[in-house]
């Protein structure tokens, strides 16, 4: 992706042209850099339904807070009814100025934050990451920010997906997927 367009990512058009044509009740997205590890539809759309919300997010609290902002709703994963509210979240993002080197996911969270009518919430830790294991560890201040190979962690074994953000670039994405699915 180009950070430095005024436009939005490809991601959220796809997804705003989903919302307007498809007759499904529920979707879910996913970025490549997620890998699944156990069956999840199911449960997924239970935990949707009994949560009251129309989308449930992969808790980024911890990942992108800066002074005094904080974008908690990680765009990478995430499940969502098909309904009107979703629909217009999803416009509302698509309309806003991305030159400002703003990403999808600090859009996202500033247009959910300014709406008041779509109700968000958060996918549960088993919906785990990198950064998620370093808040774990009693040395995470002393931690690597993003994941290398020197690295060595091992996932909770609730866990249910697990996604390579706070990993830079693609090798070393495959290479640390490749260490959750294959150990």
């Amino acid at each position: 992706r180009d950070w430095s367009s005024d436009v939005c990512s490809s991601d959220l058009i796809f997804i705003r042209d989903f919302l307007l044509t498809t007759r499904e009740k529920y979707f879910l997205y996913s970025d490549p850099d997620v890998v699944f590890l156990k069956k999840s539809k199911d449960y997924l759309i239970d935990l949707l339904e009994s949560s009251n919300c129309d989308i449930l997010f992969q808790n980024d609290e911890y990942e992108r807070c800066c002074e005094n902002s904080c974008w908690p709703y990680n765009t990478g994963i995430f499940i969502s009814k098909t309904n009107n509210k979703v629909l217009n979240l999803f416009q509302q993002i698509i309309t806003c100025n991305f030159a400002e080197n703003h990403d999808d996911q600090i859009i996202l969270n500033m247009c959910v934050v300014n709406n008041k009518e779509i109700n968000v919430g958060f996918l549960p830790k088993s919906f785990y990451n990198y950064n998620l294991w370093r808040k774990d560890q009693s040395n995470f201040d002393e931690l690597e920010t993003n994941w290398n190979s020197k690295i060595k962690i091992k996932i909770p074994r609730e866990t249910i997906a697990f996604h390579a953000n706070w990993t830079k670039g693609i090798l070393n994405k495959e290479k640390l997927l490749y260490h959750i699915k294959f150990g």
